[in-house]
């Protein structure tokens, strides 16, 4: 991937925490990098349940993760 560039993975959350839908939204140029993105995401799941005050039935999330520099 050109440095500077990110995966955005995006995804929802439902009621109860889970996710749905992962994908990537904007490839960062590499494909490695951008399954460990989705993977990071989906090995997160689930999350805390959401508000009761947030009244919506799913929070989308656009998550972007840029690549760690220096590898080698």
């Amino acid at each position: 991937a050109d440095p500077g560039q990110r995966a955005l993975v995006l995804f929802e959350i439902g009621r109860d925490g889970k996710i749905s839908n992962p994908k990537i939204e904007r490839s960062s140029g590499n494909s490695f990098d951008d399954q460990a993105a989705l993977r990071a995401v989906m090995e997160a799941s689930p999350f805390p349940e959401l508000p009761k005050e947030f009244t919506a039935r799913v929070l989308r999330v656009h998550l972007g993760f840029e690549p760690p520099t220096g590898r080698g």
